[in-house]
């Protein structure tokens, strides 16, 4: 047996404005959507890469509050980029003790991602 892939899913409330953060702040690219009726809840699939997160507004499906780390090639770079196109950071890119640069910030339902590269 072989893993393929980790998909994780976030539970969001409204997956629209998800993929608008996503995809327009973030540069994800929607792969699909799914929903049974035009009043059910959106399920949908985004991708950055080969790296997918699975968005779901359906009640007990995917995490609420979710931590996700990025591993990034410049965490400074990132950081001015996206502070320039509006995204608000909690932490401001810091040398943790650990080995690695980190900031951090927070998609539309609170689920937070801190961004590291190696300092070392």
């Amino acid at each position: 047996m072989e893993i393929k892939q980790f998909i994780p899913t976030l539970r969001v409330t409204d997956a629209r404005k998800s993929e608008r953060f996503y995809c327009d702040i973030l540069g994800f690219s929607k792969e699909w959507e799914h929903q049974f009726s035009s009043d059910s809840p959106l399920m949908m699939s985004i991708h950055f890469g080969e790296h997918y997160l699975f968005l779901s507004e359906h009640q007990g499906t995917g995490g609420n509050d979710c931590a996700i780390y990025m591993r990034i090639d410049d965490v400074d770079a990132f950081y001015r980029e996206k502070s320039e196109q509006g995204l608000a950071f909690e932490m401001d890119p810091v040398n943790e003790p650990w080995g690695m640069r980190e900031a951090s910030f927070r998609d539309p339902d609170n689920h937070r991602f801190i961004i590291g590269m190696d300092i070392n």
